[in-house]
């Protein structure tokens, strides 16, 4: 007799389930499809949104992503018991006017909210997507951007992978009960007993992008003020800060 299995469909933008990009987007998409392939009771399919047009712009991929919520999620191919979007994707519950179209449960992974909630992190995230802030079209490339980043909030549950960004969801009334926080996993190849060093070196490592608004500098000049041991802080990313991180150390 054949056990009924719990069809999922995991959603994220093209190219984004191939880990070798290196940022935690990918990593994140391709690590949760890979584990999710070898359960029993669950039929996982990922589905990538393609743009509009072969053209690499922000307005293009929303319009790509425009599509696939209207015409996507209520085709056979979203045939699935629960539809789990790995990042912010516009109109994430197929809503129009506020009236949900069909009867899916959608899951939203939250990544961040900081440029919606933060007025000095929007700042800091504007001038690094939009390098000239002078130009109209730039500014509503920004203010699309917002928009995707705020339809997480439309799913029927919100994972955020963060603290911080669960108090960000909830400050933007996201519902208390429909919220659940899923930190980012270390695999256990990583993980090793503590023991007591010798050298009294204590080590803090950080893992992810390396971008202004991460705000990896504010921890290497807070361990310049702690004197009493000595430390050493290693950095596992890439990004623009790359260089200026590694003169401020």
């Amino acid at each position: 007799m054949n056990s009924i299995s719990t069809k999922i469909k995991l959603v994220a933008n093209i190219g984004e389930f191939n880990n070798s990009n290196g940022f935690g987007v990918e990593h994140y998409a391709y690590n949760i499809y890979s584990h999710l392939a070898n359960q029993q009771k669950v039929n996982v399919e990922k589905f990538e949104i393609n743009p509009l047009f072969n053209i690499k712009t922000a307005s293009n991929l929303f319009l790509g992503e425009l599509k696939f919520s209207y015409l996507s999620m209520n085709s056979p191919n979203m045939d699935s018991d629960i539809i789990h979007f790995l990042t912010h994707i516009p109109f994430t519950n197929n809503k129009i006017f506020g009236i949900k179209l069909g009867n899916k449960l959608t899951i939203a992974t939250a990544h961040e909210f900081g440029i919606i909630t933060d007025a000095k992190v929007r700042k800091i995230a504007y001038n690094e997507l939009v390098p000239n802030p002078t130009s109209l079209k730039k500014y509503f490339t920004f203010k699309l951007f917002q928009r995707i980043i705020l339809s997480a909030l439309q799913a029927d549950i919100l994972l955020p992978n963060s603290t911080q960004t669960m108090y960000e969801a909830l400050k933007l009334g996201y519902p208390k009960n429909r919220i659940f926080l899923v930190n980012h996993g270390i695999e256990e190849t990583f993980l090793k007993p503590l023991t007591q060093k010798e050298n009294k070196i204590f080590t803090v490592g950080y893992i992810g992008g390396l971008r202004k608004r991460k705000n990896v500098s504010f921890a290497i000049n807070a361990m310049k003020y702690i004197n009493y041991v000595k430390i050493n802080f290693e950095i596992f990313g890439k990004g623009k800060e790359y260089l200026n991180l590694k003169e401020g150390s």
